[in-house]
């Protein structure tokens, strides 16, 4: 069995328990040793050699391995144990990629990329069929420029810190396949029953994980892919840098985010965590699913903080969007009190933050136990104005019935074109050609609109007004082609009165005409 530090002419770096560091294009002599050296069961290893040697990592994973059983590991670890990537990208993948996943804990190691803007040589990091561990703040790789996720799983702190800064340029992270990434306080692996904490900076353990799962500039979900994205007590994605970013769903693709808190959460928004906090776009390609799932959870399991985050948060920047394709969802669900509202949209300028919404597209808020929360559900804190964009069959709904003194925005105003309004009873208005509803600082309404006939307009009236009660309600269906179509009665009704008029006027007599002229 080689050692450690045996090398091949620096061409095969040759690893106990089944890791191997491709440093060529020798996969294949790798891969005729794999079944011999995949029977090395003694985990105390060098798999750092893998990352930081040379100039190319491709390291194929044959074992189960722990890195907490490394020779010399320091014995004071604080919040980990960095390691510099000499140069170029790091992949990572078990032997037997699509058939079996074997597990690597990093344990408190944590590796250094380069995203330096300054630098050609990037890292770019692939993950490929694994599931990942590690207790380390900054993730097993930290500061790379790309990061691929491949079907994996990963149980720990953070899993991508490689955050938009002013000398480093934010990590573009994709995901594949089916990817889950949860931050925990606690986790044991799938082969060990030693229970590993998460630190904080000064060395404690447990409960002290508000770290967020994903922190980078731009993230994009692959076609058909699945992901669900799980925090302790911490934003899900984070991705607020210096520059622009965005939050891209490919075509079929679904993503399920379940953000908690507790009373500590690492740049928290309006006081609370969220599933999302971006500064930029939010895009979702046809057909896919975007579901954000916020409820109270346990402080003293390894799951979930106490307090119910909130679900977007759409930071300073002035050209905060969300686009829905066709069919696609946008779904929020809270269970209980939010601790802050579950959406909340920041603008620097009153030029309307836009939510287009696409044909069959929709954009859903329920809440359920709402209770005394007396905070709204959607909240720009400037008071500006929210632009629905509704194309035919698309969806807009608010819903907090459920809570008694809840209200759907503050001193923000709403406005759509082309919309219909689900009333009380479950029915529809009338199409409104423009719609305009101003919300007061207790969410109290004053509405106006136009293109529909004045009895029409009663009703519509009647139940943004709610009695003299703050709406708790609002559900808008784009109406574009109903609204042609009462256009078209209306123009067609004014020419029949026309014709009628005139039709009347040629079978009057000459002395009768004089008469009705006056």
């Amino acid at each position: 069995m080689p050692s450690n530090n045996d090398k091949d002419s620096n061409d095969l770096v040759k690893l106990y328990s089944g890791v191997y560091a491709d440093t060529t294009s020798n996969q294949a002599e790798c891969q005729q040793e794999i079944d011999v050296v995949a029977q090395a069961l003694n985990n105390q290893i060098d798999i750092t050699k893998g990352i930081t040697d040379n100039d190319k990592h491709d390291i194929i994973i044959g074992n189960d391995i722990d890195l907490a059983n490394l020779v010399n590991k320091p014995s004071s670890q604080g919040i980990g144990i960095s390691n510099k990537i000499a140069n170029g990208d790091v992949n990572i993948s078990s032997m037997y990629n699509k058939y079996y996943q074997y597990s690597v804990d990093f344990d408190a190691y944590t590796f250094s990329g380069n995203n330096d803007r300054s630098n050609k040589k990037l890292t770019n990091v692939n993950f490929t069929n694994l599931y990942l561990f590690g207790t380390n703040l900054y993730g097993p790789i930290a500061n790379a420029s790309s990061y691929t996720f491949d079907n994996v799983q990963y149980l720990g702190a953070q899993a991508v810190y490689s955050p938009d800064t002013s000398t480093a340029a934010g990590a573009q992270v994709t995901i594949k396949n089916t990817v889950i990434l949860e931050t925990v306080n606690q986790y044991q692996t799938n082969f060990s029953t030693q229970t590993k904490y998460i630190n904080d900076s000064n060395n404690n353990t447990g409960k002290y994980n508000v770290e967020q799962a994903i922190e980078a500039n731009n993230i994009v979900f692959a076609e058909n892919s699945n992901f669900t994205g799980t925090t302790y007590s911490g934003n899900v994605l984070e991705l607020a840098g210096s520059a622009n970013s965005s939050i891209t769903l490919c075509k079929g693709s679904t993503v399920n985010l379940y953000p908690h808190g507790t009373s500590s959460v690492q740049n928290e928004v309006n006081g609370a965590a969220y599933g999302i906090v971006l500064k930029g776009k939010i895009i979702l390609d046809d057909g896919s699913a975007l579901n954000i799932f916020s409820q109270r959870g346990d402080i003293d399991s390894a799951i979930a903080g106490n307090q119910v985050a909130g679900a977007i948060a759409l930071v300073r920047n002035g050209s905060n969007q969300i686009e829905i394709g066709n069919n696609a969802n946008i779904n929020v669900y809270t269970k209980n009190q939010p601790k802050s509202s579950p959406i909340y949209i920041e603008d620097n300028s009153p030029s309307k933050s836009q939510i287009i919404i696409n044909n069959g597209g929709s954009f859903n808020y329920n809440g359920s136990g709402l209770g005394n929360y007396s905070g709204s559900i959607i909240q720009n804190p400037a008071g500006y104005t929210y632009n629905i964009n509704l194309s035919d069959s698309g969806k807009f709904s608010l819903d907090a019935l459920s809570g008694t003194n809840a209200k759907l925005t503050p001193k923000d105003t709403i406005v759509a074109d082309n919309v219909k309004i689900q009333l009380s009873d479950g029915s529809y208005s009338a199409p409104i050609d423009h719609l305009i509803i101003s919300f007061d600082k207790d969410g109290y309404v004053t509405a106006s609109f136009t293109g529909v006939y004045s009895e029409e307009g009663k009703v519509i009236s009647t139940y943004l007004n709610n009695n003299g009660n703050k709406l708790q309600k609002l559900v808008l269906f784009g109406a574009l082609q109903d609204a042609k179509d009462a256009a078209s009665k209306v123009i067609d009704k004014a020419a029949s009165d026309a014709k009628i008029s005139i039709d009347n006027e040629s079978n009057l007599a000459p002395s009768e005409k004089q008469k009705s002229s006056r």
